[in-house]
C-alpha cells in the first residue's frame, strides 16, 4: 500500500475539516470561554422542560407528559422522545458533541456543503471556500442568533442530501445510497420537518431532472438502479426515525397544526391560529418574504436590515436626537413586509455575481434543474405575496397547511445559488486555457448577451450585477419605498421620527449597495488578472472565495458577534425563587396550577421553573387548549370559571413593582363528581354550553366526538360526602382514591389526550373528553383506587429504529473501508 499516495488523497479532506473546526471555533470562541449568548428561544424551551428533566434525573426514565405549561402537554414536542436512532450518537458532530450548539451548527453547515462540492467533483480548495461561504449565509447565522437550532441543523444537511442523490444518479451507487440514508436519517432526527419538506422538494426536482436526462441519454439501467436505491435509502432514513415520526404525527393531529374542532363543526367559527384542517391561512402566511425583499440576497440593507438595527452616530437620527441609548439598542430600520426580523436573508454579493455567471457559462443542463429549485424557493418564500400558487398548495398539498413561516423556503436558494456559482467557476477553471487562446479584450457589445467567450461572459455578468448595485447606491431611494409596517406604530407615538428614519434607511441602502459593488469589483478584478495572465487560476479563484466569505462574515457580525456573548456564566435555566415563588412552593399539595400575570401569560415559561402553569409558551400547543385560552382565559367575564376547572390555586400579580400571590379558594381541585352530564352535538355546541354551566355540578359532554356505551344516563345522585383524592403525583402516572355511596361520573382537572388510560381497581375503563378538554369517566359506588397513566405505546418502532440506523452505520463503515481500499488499489 502506497501510504504517501493515500495521505495525498486524504490530506485535502482532513485539511478541510481542520479549517472548518478552526473557523467555527474562532467565530464562536466566546462559548469556549464560559460565556453564554442570550438565546431566548432555547431558554424558554429548557424552562418548559423543567419538570421533565426533574423526573428524568430522579427516575432515570423520560416522562411522557408534563404539567409545566398549558395545564399539561405530551413531552414529545417539548424535549422530544429519547430516540433509539443510533445516528444521534455517531455522526459528523460526534467529535464536537460536548461543545456549544452555535459552534456545532456552523461546523455542520460547512461539512454539509463540502459533501455537495465533493459529489460534483469540485477541487477540495474551492470546496472549502464554497462551504465557508454557505455556512456564513446570513439566514443561517441570524437563525442561530434567534436560537432556532433545529432549523439550522436541518438546513445544514440539505446540500449533503442533494450531493448524495447526485452521486447515485451519476453511477456512484454505493456511496450515494449510504450517504443519502445517513444524511436523511440524521436530518429527520434533528426534528425540523418543514426543512425536511423543503429537502424532499429538492430531491424530487433533482430526481425529475435525472429521469429526463438519463432517459434522453438512453441510460435506462442507470436510471432504474438510481430510482431503486435512492428510494431504499430514503426509506432507511425514515425507518431510523419511525418512533419520532409516529408520535409527532399523533401529537400534531391534536395541535393547532391539526385544525380546530370548532371550525370543523361550524364554518362560521374563526380562530386566529388554526382553521378547519390545519393552521389558519393568514396565520401560516404571516411570515412571507416580500418579493422586493429578495434583493437582500445581494444588498443586505435593501430593506433596512433588522428591526433593531444598530446605526452609527453619523446618522440623521443621532444628529437630531442625540439619543445614545437608542443607538445602542438599535432602531427600526427594517421597512419590509414582516412584522419584525432579526436580520436579512443575505447570500453574498460575490456569490450572486458568480450565480449569474454560472447560469451563463455552465454547459450541463443540470443548471436548469438548480435554477428551477431557486425559483421554487423564491415562490414558496414569497408566501402570500405570490398567493395564486401558494394558497393552492396550502389548500391541496398534503401536510403543507401544518407549517408556517414561508420565508424558510429560502433555505433551498441558499444551497442552489452558491452551487451554481461554484459550478460556474469549475467550468471556467477546467476550460480556461483552451478558451483563453481565442480570447480578446475587444468586446462585441452588440452580442455580449449571447457570447460564448468567457471574458465577455464575465463582463456581462459584472454589468448586470455590479451595475444594479451601483445604480442602487446612487439612486436606490428613488426605487424603494422607505416606509414600512413599523411606521404605523410610530405614527401614533412619534410621527416626527418617520422622515428621519426614512433618511437613514436610504443611507443604509446606498451604503450597502456600494459595499456590494466593491466586493463584486474585487471578484471581477481577479478575473481580469487571470484573463490577463497576471495571476494563476487557482489563486484567483481562491481570492474570490476568500473575499466572498469576508463579505458574508462582515454582515453576519452585525447580528451575531463576540459582544453578544457578554452574559453571566452558568446554566441558562438557573433561577432563584423570589418571595412569591417561595410562598407558593411552601404549599405541600402535590398538584395544582398557577396563573402568572406578571408577564404575558401565554408567551412566557419563566414560571415553569417552579410551578405547574396555566399558561406558557410553545408554538405547537394543543388545539383545544388554545380554544380555552381564546374563549375563557383571555376573557375577563369567563376567566375565573376557566381557572376553576383547571384547578388554578394561585395567581401571581404585581403591585408597586413587587410580585404578590393571590390565593384562589374557588378552584375545583384535582377531581370531582358531577350530578349531571349535558350532551352536546359537536365541539362548537360544547363550547357554548361550557360557558353557561356550573362546572362543579355539571359537565358538558361532546357526544358526537366521544360515544360511550357505558353511560346509560346523564343524571347522577351526588352524595355530599363523595370525594376523589389524589394520593400520588407523577407527570405521567396519577393515583387517586374515591369514595361515593352511588355510581357517579368523575371529572378530572387534567387535559385530555388519547394516550391517557384509566383503571379503576386495576380494571381498564374508557376515558371521555368532557368540559371540552378535560378527562372524565364513570366510577362505581363504594371505595376505589383509580389510576391514570400515559400509555407510551412504543411497540416495535424502537427495534425498527435501532435496526435501520445500525444498518446505515455498518454500511457507512463499509463505505469508508471501501474508500480507503480503493486508494490502496490506485496506489
Amino acid at each position: 500500500m502506497n501510504f504517501k499516495k493515500l495521505m495525498k488523497d486524504i490530506l485535502p479532506h482532513a485539511a478541510a475539516i481542520l479549517v472548518f473546526l478552526l473557523v467555527a471555533y474562532i467565530y464562536f470562541i466566546r462559548t469556549f470561554q464560559g460565556y453564554m449568548h442570550k438565546e431566548e428561544d432555547v431558554t424558554q424551551g429548557l424552562l418548559k422542560g423543567t419538570e421533565i428533566q426533574k423526573y428524568t434525573d430522579k427516575d432515570g426514565d423520560f416522562p411522557a407528559w408534563t404539567n409545566s405549561i398549558f395545564s399539561g402537554m405530551p413531552s414529545v414536542l417539548i424535549q422530544g422522545k429519547r430516540s433509539a436512532n443510533l445516528l444521534k450518537d455517531a455522526n459528523y458532530l460526534t467529535l464536537v458533541n460536548h461543545t456549544a450548539y452555535p459552534f456545532k451548527i456552523l461546523f455542520l453547515s460547512f461539512i454539509g456543503f463540502y459533501i455537495l462540492m465533493h459529489a460534483f467533483k469540485i477541487k477540495p480548495l474551492f470546496g472549502i471556500l464554497a462551504s465557508l461561504a454557505y455556512g456564513f449565509a446570513t439566514y443561517s447565522l441570524s437563525s442561530i442568533e434567534a436560537a432556532h437550532y433545529t432549523k439550522v441543523l436541518a438546513m445544514a444537511l440539505i446540500p449533503a442530501l442533494m450531493g448524495s442523490l447526485h452521486l447515485i444518479f451519476t453511477g456512484r451507487y454505493f456511496s450515494g445510497a449510504v450517504t443519502l440514508a445517513f444524511n436523511f436519517g440524521l436530518q429527520i432526527y434533528f426534528f425540523h420537518f418543514q426543512i425536511t419538506l423543503y429537502s424532499i422538494i429538492c430531491l424530487v426536482v433533482l430526481g425529475i431532472y435525472y429521469i429526463f436526462h438519463l432517459s434522453k441519454e438512453k441510460q435506462f439501467k442507470q436510471l432504474f438502479i438510481g430510482i431503486l436505491i435512492s428510494t431504499l435509502a430514503v426509506g432507511m432514513g425514515v425507518m431510523s426515525n419511525l418512533t419520532k415520526l409516529k408520535t409527532t404525527s399523533e401529537f400534531a393531529k391534536n395541535t393547532m397544526r391539526g385544525g380546530n374542532d370548532m371550525a370543523k363543526a361550524n364554518p362560521n367559527v374563526k380562530q386566529k391560529e388554526s382553521g378547519k384542517s390545519g393552521l389558519d391561512r393568514d396565520y401560516a402566511f404571516s411570515w412571507s418574504y416580500g418579493i422586493g425583499e429578495t434583493f437582500t440576497l445581494l444588498i443586505p440593507s435593501f430593506y433596512g436590515g433588522s428591526s433593531q438595527e444598530k446605526i452609527n452616530k453619523k446618522s440623521k437620527f443621532y444628529e437630531t436626537t442625540q439619543n445614545d441609548e437608542a443607538i445602542e439598542q438599535g432602531l427600526p430600520m427594517y421597512h419590509g413586509d414582516l412584522q419584525f426580523t432579526s436580520g436579512p436573508i443575505y447570500i453574498g454579493s460575490i456569490i450572486i455575481f458568480l450565480f449569474v455567471l454560472g447560469m451563463i457559462v455552465i454547459k450541463s443542463p443540470i443548471k436548469w434543474a438548480l435554477f428551477a429549485l431557486t425559483l421554487i424557493s423564491f415562490i414558496l418564500g414569497w408566501g402570500k405575496h405570490f398567493s395564486g400558487i401558494n394558497y393552492w398548495l396550502f389548500d391541496n398539498l398534503p401536510y403543507y397547511n401544518k407549517f408556517r413561516t414561508p420565508m424558510m423556503a429560502f433555505s433551498i436558494a441558499q444551497v442552489t445559488i452558491p452551487l451554481i456559482g461554484f459550478l460556474g467557476l469549475k467550468e471556467l477553471y477546467d476550460n480556461w486555457d483552451t478558451k483563453q487562446k481565442n480570447g480578446s479584450f475587444s468586446i462585441d457589445w452588440a452580442n455580449i448577451w449571447k457570447s460564448k467567450n468567457p471574458w465577455e461572459n464575465i463582463v456581462f455578468s459584472f454589468i448586470i450585477v455590479g451595475g444594479f448595485c451601483l445604480i442602487m447606491a446612487i439612486m436606490g431611494s428613488s426605487f424603494v419605498d422607505m416606509g414600512g409596517l413599523v411606521d404605523n406604530d410610530l405614527k401614533a407615538n412619534n410621527a416626527s421620527l418617520i422622515p428621519i428614519l426614512k433618511e437613514d434607511r436610504a443611507s443604509l441602502l446606498s451604503g450597502d449597495a456600494f459595499r456590494s459593488f466593491i466586493f463584486i469589483t474585487i471578484a471581477f478584478a481577479m478575473f481580469w488578472a487571470l484573463y490577463n495572465k497576471k495571476i494563476q487560476s487557482h489563486i484567483a479563484i481562491a481570492i474570490i472565495g476568500i473575499f466572498a466569505t469576508i463579505d458574508l462574515i462582515g454582515v453576519d457580525w452585525r447580528y451575531l458577534n463576540w459582544a453578544d456573548f457578554q452574559f453571566e456564566k452558568g446554566t441558562a435555566t438557573d433561577r432563584i425563587p423570589d418571595e412569591a415563588d417561595k410562598q407558593i412552593l411552601a404549599d405541600k399539595d402535590p398538584h395544582f396550577r398557577v396563573f402568572d400575570l406578571t408577564n404575558d401569560p401565554f408567551n412566557n415559561n419563566e414560571g415553569a421553573a417552579f410551578h405547574k402553569m396555566i399558561g406558557g409558551y410553545d408554538p405547537a400547543k394543543l388545539s383545544r387548549y388554545q380554544d380555552l385560552i381564546s374563549e375563557f382565559l383571555s376573557k375577563k367575564e369567563l376567566q375565573d370559571q376557566g381557572l376553576d376547572f383547571l384547578n388554578c390555586k394561585y395567581l401571581i400579580g404585581a403591585a408597586e413593582n413587587k410580585k404578590i400571590v393571590v390565593p384562589r379558594n374557588t378552584a375545583n381541585g384535582n377531581a370531582w363528581f358531577v350530578n349531571e352530564l349535558i350532551f352536546t352535538k359537536d365541539a362548537s355546541d360544547e363550547m357554548d354550553v361550557l360557558k353557561t354551566i356550573d362546572n362543579k355540578n355539571k359537565a358538558s359532554y361532546n357526544a358526537s366526538f366521544e360515544q360511550n356505551k357505558d353511560i346509560n344516563n346523564k343524571i347522577f345522585i351526588k352524595d355530599s360526602f363523595a370525594n376523589i383524592k389524589l394520593t400520588n403525583y407523577h407527570p405521567d402516572t396519577l393515583l387517586y382514591v374515591s369514595d361515593n355511596k352511588n355510581d357517579g361520573y368523575a371529572v378530572f382537572s387534567e387535559i385530555f389526550y388519547d394516550n391517557w388510560k384509566a383503571e379503576v381497581d386495576g380494571k381498564p375503563i374508557a376515558i371521555n373528553k368532557v368540559d371540552y378538554t378535560l378527562r372524565g369517566f364513570m366510577v362505581p359506588q363504594g371505595k376505589h383506587s383509580i389510576k391514570l397513566y400515559f400509555n407510551k405505546g412504543e411497540g416495535n418502532t424502537d427495534t425498527i429504529e435501532k435496526f435501520a440506523s445500525l444498518t446505515i452505520l455498518i454500511l457507512m463503515g463499509g463505505l469508508i473501508i471501501t474508500w480507503i481500499w480503493g486508494y490502496r488499489n490506485k496506489a
